[in-house]
């Protein structure tokens, strides 16, 4: 939803082939600096979450996704994960 609200809100001025490749790459390394970075996200405060965000971030990087709608579904078939 967030993204379909980013690229209505753009409307016709955005570059999608500037921008769109990019995402799958800058997503993981930005979800990683609020893991472990100078400024950690005050809502990580469980190892556990930590750890599961970690294991997402660097699979997502060697996997390297086509897109982020499959970045997207890959995060929420580890979040639905027991």
């Amino acid at each position: 939803a967030t993204w379909k609200a980013y690229w209505d809100a753009l409307g016709e001025t955005h570059i999608v082939s500037d921008l769109a490749p990019n995402l799958p790459t800058l997503l993981p390394i930005l979800m990683l600096a609020r893991v472990d970075g100078k400024s950690p996200a005050e809502y990580l405060d469980d190892e556990q979450k930590r750890q599961t965000l970690r294991d997402f971030i660097y699979r997502t990087m060697i996997q390297s996704p086509k897109n982020v709608t499959v970045l997207i579904n890959n995060w929420q078939e580890t979040l639905d994960r027991p």
